[in-house]
């Protein structure tokens, strides 16, 4: 049997993006890269929310200066008009369809805009201070608020009118939170607890409780199972939903507190978490470990807000300064991969394939060539285990030839690894020749006979058979 053993270094660099679940593998094979892009400064005073658009296409800002204004998610550049309110923002929402924007005020009550024509719609007025957080379910058919007055109000997005009011907590509601599924809300409040609640009851079904302080900012990974908290004491727990069980906690080195509201955020793939403080940095957290994969020096003053794109590629802060800024995130990604090939001869023609890799591919293709320069697909995995058996006959019949094998590692769609010499291998499915030869002299009781086969791969005489008067085969070795 031959066996052929290869290690592989493999370097990617790309845009951060993709999809896995939260585990507690480290990041060691990942190295970020967070790059200003665009610092959005027309704000007079400061940038209490930010948010990107569902579609990915605009970014709303809230300020203590009264107004909200978009911008282009790419560019940064401002659009044109301005939404003016009496009263500091504190907190903006888009619908899911992103034609709408609802901002909540100082004042406690929320306004509606129509991100197309650029015109108000219609004011919710019910909180009796103000409104520091508000989200839109997943399907934009309820509007959550929650406010200082210690509640939250539920509003049919079709008419306007508050339909509940949830009053369980015992201080301010700092951060609301829908799970993607829409079949849970957070809430957290400067009670220290974080409540969650059956959006088809509105009961309350848990009540996460913090060790101490306020809890400030809360967010869902992408599937919902995992709850992130952050609080006034700069510790971030991570919880999980259906158990209540807390995950892990994070802490920060100098104990800064977690921007309210929307003071972290899980990136799109749930790989990271980072969260804003109010010593001005943003914090990068290994989602998995806890451990700190950068701190970036963000804002000179509090950082109110941190998000991310849906896409993941970009990343938008606010900062109590009045200056938003909008942020490229790269990534580069290092696979390790070894290969291990065998393959059983041409009895068999059956070449075994194993490629086991350090890192998160989102699919490895198998290819072979007999040429060097045209690679054809064998088989692709979209999952480990990342092995497969390949019957060499098919493609490769006849004569020994050498094959040259590589495995093609892709992580994001358009960015793949290709350029893996990883060596030749000798395929030979050519039944090996016999011969015999016999001293003519069959009539006599001991006659010679002589045989022999190979292939110039060890391959040597099995058995020979004989048979008498057309009887029954024996075995030359056994029955004698």
């Amino acid at each position: 049997m031959k066996c052929l053993r290869i290690l592989l270094f493999i370097s990617l660099a790309f845009l951060l993006a993709s999809n896995i679940q939260l585990s507690a593998s480290s990041l060691e094979y990942l190295t970020y890269r967070f790059e200003v892009s665009k610092e959005l400064a027309d704000h007079k005073d400061s940038v209490n929310s930010i948010v990107f658009s569902p579609d990915d296409s605009l970014i709303a800002s809230g300020s203590e200066d009264g107004s909200v204004k978009l911008w282009d998610a790419d560019s940064g550049k401002r659009v044109k008009a301005i939404m003016r309110h009496p009263f500091p923002i504190l907190c903006v929402a888009f619908r899911p369809d992103s034609n709408m924007v609802a901002a909540g005020s100082e004042a406690g009550n929320i306004t509606l805009w129509d991100v197309n024509y650029k015109e108000r719609i219609k004011t919710l007025k019910g909180h009796t201070d103000c409104v520091g957080s508000i989200r839109f379910s997943p399907d934009g058919k309820i509007l959550a608020s929650g406010s200082a007055d210690y509640t939250i109000r539920l509003w049919d997005m079709s008419s306007g009118k508050e339909v509940k009011k949830l009053d369980e907590h015992m201080d301010i509601v700092n951060s609301l939170a829908f799970s993607p599924d829409g079949k849970i809300l957070a809430s957290s409040s400067a009670d220290g607890s974080v409540k969650l609640w059956n959006t088809d009851s509105w009961e309350s079904v848990s009540t996460l409780k913090e060790s101490a302080g306020s809890v400030n900012s809360i967010c869902f990974n992408s599937d919902g199972s995992v709850l992130a908290s952050g609080s006034a004491n700069g510790v971030i727990r991570l919880w999980n939903v259906s158990s209540g069980e807390e995950i892990r906690a994070f802490e920060s080195k100098n104990k800064a507190a977690v921007g309210i509201d929307d003071g972290m955020a899980f990136s799109p793939d749930d790989r990271i978490l980072v969260s804003g403080a109010s010593d001005g940095k943003i914090t990068v957290w290994d989602a998995g470990s806890g451990d700190v994969v950068e701190e970036l020096r963000a804002h000179t003053e509090i950082v109110k807000a941190v998000v991310f794109s849906p896409d993941g590629k970009r990343m938008a802060s606010a900062g109590s300064n009045g200056v938003a800024k909008l942020w490229k995130i790269y990534v580069k990604e290092s696979l390790e991969i070894t290969l291990d090939a065998e393959y059983g001869g041409w009895q068999l023609g059956i070449l075994s394939l194993k490629a086991d890799i350090v890192g998160l591919p989102d699919v490895v293709r198998f290819q072979y060539s007999t040429d060097g320069s045209t690679w054809i697909n064998i088989a692709e995995k979209k999952e480990p285990p990342y092995s497969i058996e390949w019957n060499t006959r098919e493609s490769i019949p006849g004569m020994a030839k050498t094959v040259n094998l590589r495995t093609v590692a892709e992580r994001v769609t358009g960015t793949t690894a290709i350029d893996m010499a990883v060596g030749s291998f000798s395929v030979d499915n050519q039944p090996p020749e016999t011969k015999h030869t016999y001293d003519g002299l069959w009539h006599k009781a001991d006659f010679g006979i002589e045989l022999s086969a190979g292939d110039g791969d060890g391959i040597g005489v099995a058995d020979v058979e004989y048979r008498l008067n057309h009887g029954q085969s024996k075995n030359i070795m056994w029955d004698g």
